[in-house]
């Protein structure tokens, strides 16, 4: 890792989606509203894309506004600082950037300020703390941008990312009094975090464990997801009742579709919700006392694409840390062994009916229980079994599931 004003940022955390994956479904990882970074510039045939072009510049011009400094000025000053971190930005990403320094410096002050935007517009506290001036009309485009479903999926999408070193550089530059130091990497991350729908209880210390990690947008949602199920799944056996091994197991097959395990018994129930927010992932699965709890999964029209790219950030990342031959810090495949549950979970489209009437799926849009069926069994599609390690968490409930009796006394 490579510091920057506080900042930490990996090399190669960038990465293009492997073949495997965007032959199943191409649209899942291809930018629809809004192209963030190198990777997919110059893609400019979609209207959507073209417009967001001008959003992207009046956010940059309001982002200005807020810093109460010279328009000129301060755009120098940012295009600079873009340039003394040209190679860190490079070595991000996993692929050979085929532009020169000063293009690349102002894809990063564009994009980075069109974020930075949407971030302090997002936030109440910032918001007012950092006034503007400007039009309505520009506020109401920001707020529009932050509750777009698309426009958020875009932001996630795997290889639609800049790095967040670009971010805390430009807040630097702008608000100097705001974002500094290591304040300015939690203010980041925090308000990054909101946006998505994944704000932490005020007293949570998810952002500062040091397992947390965010290098940009993708990989800081699956960071904060990954740190707070292994914050919950560390809880005393006594509560929870299933040891964790100490090794990551190879894949592992539920051996009974969900009709099969309520026919032995178990029941089948969502677990209670802990937020509010539909667009959010909740893999907290757990069972004991013959109860099988699984968190609502809501089906909205983005889901399937964030499950895809967070499985590619996986993959990719997995993949990446058996080349670097690394013993620690394993990655969790969570959203890949979650996929696989589900794979296992339902076997029909009897499965899905009865996981719907259970409301453990919740369905936001048109979809038959054979569309959904398919989703479960394609969006898996492309991963190598056997160079995957399952999370063990999943691996021991689908091993206590297995060993359930298959009839009751």
């Amino acid at each position: 890792c490579l510091g920057s004003e506080g900042f930490e940022v990996e090399a190669c955390s960038i990465s293009l989606v492997p073949r495997q994956l965007r032959q199943s479904k191409e649209e899942a990882y291809t930018p629809q509203v809004v192209s963030i970074g190198p990777l997919h510039r110059g893609i400019t045939s979609s209207t959507d894309l073209l417009y967001m072009e001008e959003i992207k510049w009046r956010c940059l011009l309001r982002l200005i506004e807020r810093s109460k400094q010279d328009k000129e000025q301060v755009l120098r000053n940012c295009g600079k600082a873009m340039l003394e971190i040209d190679e860190i930005a490079r070595a991000s990403y996993n692929v050979q950037v085929k532009l020169n320094r000063y293009e690349l410096a102002k894809i990063m002050v564009l994009d980075g300020c069109f974020l930075l935007e949407l971030l302090i517009g997002g936030s109440t506290q910032l918001n007012e703390q950092l006034k503007c001036i400007s039009s309505d009309s520009d506020s109401s485009l920001v707020t529009q941008a932050i509750e777009s479903e698309k426009v958020l999926l875009d932001l996630i999408m795997l290889e639609n990312q800049i790095p967040l070193v670009v971010l805390s550089t430009l807040s630097t530059n702008l608000f100097p009094n705001t974002f500094t130091g290591a304040a300015s990497t939690r203010l980041i991350h925090e308000h990054a975090l909101s946006i998505f729908g994944y704000s932490s209880s005020p007293d949570s210390n998810i952002i500062n464990s040091p397992k947390f990690k965010g290098f940009h947008f993708l990989q800081l949602v699956h960071s904060f997801i990954d740190t707070e199920n292994d914050a919950i799944w560390q809880q005393p056996t006594t509560e929870l009742q299933i040891q964790i091994p100490d090794e990551s197991p190879q894949k592992v097959k539920l051996e009974r579709c969900a009709t099969l395990l309520e026919a032995a018994g178990v029941t089948i129930k969502p677990a209670k919700a802990q937020y509010k927010a539909k667009t959010r992932f909740d893999l907290k699965v757990t069972f004991r006392d013959g109860k099988l709890r699984i968190p609502q999964l809501h089906i909205t029209k983005t889901t399937e694409a964030k499950w895809r790219n967070l499985i590619a950030w996986e993959l990719n990342s997995a993949t990446l840390e058996k080349q670097r031959e690394l013993k620690t810090d394993r990655i969790s495949c969570q959203f890949i062994s979650y996929a696989w549950f589900f794979q296992s979970l339902t076997c029909s489209v009897h499965d899905v009916k009865l996981l719907r009437d259970r409301n453990v799926i919740v369905v936001h849009k048109l979809m038959s229980d054979e569309d959904l069926l398919n989703l479960f069994h394609n969006i898996i599609e492309g991963v190598p079994d056997a160079e995957i390690e399952m999370d063990s968490w999943f691996a021991q409930v689908i091993e206590n599931l297995n060993s359930h009796p298959t009839t009751v006394d």
